[in-house]
């Protein structure tokens, strides 16, 4: 039972150069879900939020992980534990500069072979670091 946020767990949020937010988190229940928010840079509260995945009965969503370029493209991905199986399949889904909603969500891994429980990370270009910021050093990482 519950709205949208109920067992609502892992929010990540980004923000793009254009100032747009995007709030993505996963939400619990008899089928995981996949949902996610947006501001718009001159708004003062978030819009609707959008279901962008549901798994089935019993298969649950890990690894969740979003990045936003520094053109606006936004993408989401995620493992979730495959319907036939127990192994678990890389998924993601992307959202151009501009548009209002995400596309539809791709398999990128083989759903025959256990992608494992990784941590997803999206490489995006490098951009120079806020005014004031502390960078570390290379042989301090």
């Amino acid at each position: 039972a519950g709205g949208p946020g109920a067992n609502a767990s892992d929010p990540l949020v980004t923000v793009g150069d254009d100032g747009r937010t995007t709030l993505v988190w996963k939400q619990r229940g008899s089928n995981d879900s996949v949902h996610v928010a947006t501001r718009a840079a001159d708004s003062a509260s978030f819009g609707p939020t959008e279901q962008i995945h549901i798994s089935a009965t019993g298969k649950y969503i890990t690894s969740l992980d979003m990045a936003t370029g520094a053109d606006g493209t936004t993408t989401i991905a995620w493992t979730r534990q495959d319907g036939q199986s127990s192994n678990y399949v890389v998924h993601a889904t992307t959202r151009s500069p501009g548009s209002s909603s995400f596309g539809p969500v791709e398999d990128l891994s083989d759903s025959s072979t256990n992608s494992g429980l990784l941590r997803l990370s999206l490489m995006l270009p490098a951009r120079a670091p806020l005014p004031g910021a502390q960078v570390p050093r290379e042989e301090s990482w």
